[in-house]
């Protein structure tokens, strides 16, 4: 028989009243659980390394977060297509207690209230769907009183939510037989069938244009991750559209040696994470980011297409996966030789400006680790 673990853990107005496993006590069972008996409070599952958590009061849910990055409301947004990636750059940097990020895009004038109000359902609803992927974690549900000043009340019906989870779990699956990576690049086929399609498809089969990334389709698309990959694999079936080559590592691996070359890649950008975790700790005066970003400023022709679209994000880390996809679109035979020394000759550059930023002592004993770390 199935058990959930009580316990009177008091935490201020709160006591933990609910923790298991979801091996022997599923995201169903606990999320219906709490919606019978009316509870009011944070249901909260462990993944390992992730966390999420729903807000419940009487047992309808009315908010949720998580730690992972890309469950953030602007990246959500953004996923959506109601915001660019520069607009969120600019309202994050004026991100504080007193303003959050939704006020300061309605401030700004990148979407309207009501697109951010339909914006946090779709990430609570983006949230609480992805929860019923996961088949191991643990969880416990912290009762009490919600704060009104911290919580953002939606209302959102449980079962609703429920059962638009459970019915996701098997359509995904098969979406992911599809389309095993977010790399993949689709292509229209060149004899169509002749049937009408409705204007989701049509915008989704608009976008396919046999260069672009299933990833940025699904952020053009703004539909979404699920419905984005419903609607293509539907066109797929249907004879509109075909995979013309797979995700990274099938694209390059015959051509740049994949398999050798991210172990490489990811090593080399650790290196810059590591650098600018140093820097940031030593001094937060100087915006390294900013500068660094320079590097990308008027670039040779070769060097321009292999760093297209990239640049260091908050983290001081390079998005290599479109590194890797720019590496397979150059004309060239010595491709992976070309990225390593292209990303050493980035090492160099910041090695450059250190000397430039900080004080003579700091920015020798930073060189010298710096040189030291040069990829072969």
């Amino acid at each position: 028989m199935k058990r959930l673990a009580l316990a009177s853990l008091e935490n201020g107005s709160k006591r933990v009243a609910i923790k298991g496993d979801l091996k022997s006590f599923g995201p169903a069972d606990i999320i219906s659980f709490i919606e019978i008996n009316r509870k009011t409070g944070i249901l909260t599952f462990d993944f390992g390394r992730v966390s999420k958590s729903l807000f419940l009061r009487e047992g309808n849910i009315i908010f949720a977060s998580s730690s992972l990055k890309e469950d953030r409301l602007g990246e959500s947004l953004c996923r959506a297509g109601k915001i660019s990636p520069e607009h969120l750059e600019v309202a994050a940097k004026e991100i504080s207690p007193e303003k959050n990020l939704g006020k300061i895009l309605v401030e700004k004038g990148f979407i309207t209230a009501k697109e951010l109000w339909l914006g946090l359902r779709r990430q609570v609803e983006e949230i609480v769907y992805s929860i019923f992927y996961y088949k191991e974690g643990s969880f416990s549900f912290l009762e009490g009183d919600l704060s009104q000043g911290n919580v953002i009340s939606l209302n959102m019906s449980t079962q609703n939510l429920m059962m638009e989870g459970i019915r996701r779990i098997d359509e995904w699956a098969r979406f992911l037989e599809k389309f095993p990576s977010k790399d993949i690049v689709l292509e229209p086929k060149e004899s169509p069938p002749n049937i009408e399609l409705n204007p989701i498809e049509q915008r989704a089969l608009s976008l396919v244009d046999g260069s672009i990334t299933l990833e940025e389709i699904s952020r053009r698309s703004g539909l979404g991750d699920f419905d984005t990959y419903k609607v293509l694999f539907h066109l797929i079936q249907a004879g509109f559209v075909e995979i013309r080559q797979e995700g990274k590592a099938s694209r390059a691996i015959s051509d740049i040696g994949q398999a050798r070359l991210e172990p490489a890649v990811e090593e080399i950008n650790t290196i810059f994470k590591d650098i600018y975790s140093i820097l940031h700790t030593k001094t937060k005066d100087i915006d390294f980011i900013a500068r660094f970003n320079t590097f990308f400023l008027d670039l040779p022709p070769d060097l321009s297409q292999l760093f297209k679209g990239v640049k260091f994000d908050e983290e001081g880390g390079l998005n290599t996966s479109v590194l890797i996809q720019n590496t397979e679109g150059l004309k060239r035979e010595d491709k992976k030789d070309f990225l390593i020394e292209a990303l050493n000759e980035l090492l160099y550059f910041l090695l450059f400006e250190l000397r430039n930023l900080l004080e003579k002592e700091e920015a020798e004993e930073l060189a010298e680790i710096i040189q030291k770390m040069q990829i072969d």
